[in-house]
């Protein structure tokens, strides 16, 4: 029988130094997708990280690292989230690229919503709860919305299970558009808790 205890950490607000771990938090959560879509939208010469960091280490924005928590353990990042109040949303953007669509839609459907726009534990400090106390940390921001959300992919079936056991449910999903980007995922899931 394992009697170890359970290894310390501590969650606490990003910072700006903490851009680059945040770019990859939101392309694990995201299966790659932030990353195919940096490089998409980087000028010529200029690399898809610079675009991602440039993004997340910005003051305003919703993938600001203002939006950003860090989760830490034996002195390391260990993960993090990004989470945020989402607000109104036209109905689609103009120039919004195709891969995207499905998201934006499931994003409209969630307005005034806490958002966890993205969330993940780095692969060698897995299996430590800190998943879980993440997302105990958004429901705690998100206090006053009526509740929070987030969107999947389907067959990221360790998050769903995680989200299901702490009470999130379907709510709406959508066909992934690959479109020169690869997934092993058939659609997106919009999973939403209450809070009231």
């Amino acid at each position: 029988m394992d009697t170890a205890s359970p290894r310390p950490f501590v969650i606490r607000r990003a910072r700006r130094e903490d851009s680059a771990a945040l770019v990859r938090i939101v392309d694990i959560a995201s299966e790659g997708l932030s990353t195919h879509i940096c490089k998409l939208i980087a000028p010529p010469g200029v690399d898809a990280k610079d675009v991602a960091e440039a993004i997340a280490s910005a003051d305003e924005g919703s993938l600001s690292w203002r939006n950003g928590w860090i989760v830490e353990m034996d002195g390391a990042v260990a993960g993090g989230m990004i989470s945020f109040r989402l607000g109104p949303l036209p109905v689609e953007p103009d120039g919004l690229l195709p891969k995207l669509v499905p998201l934006w839609a499931l994003e409209r459907r969630a307005q005034g919503l806490h958002y966890v726009y993205a969330i993940a534990t780095f692969r060698e400090f897995r299996g430590n709860g800190l998943a879980r106390a993440l997302m105990r940390e958004a429901e705690r921001q998100a206090e006053d919305a009526p509740g929070i959300c987030l969107i999947v992919a389907d067959r990221n079936v360790a998050a769903r299970q995680l989200y299901t056991s702490l009470g999130y449910v379907d709510e709406a999903s959508m066909p992934i558009v690959t479109n020169g980007w690869q997934s092993d995922s058939e659609n997106w899931i919009l999973m939403r808790k209450p809070l009231v």
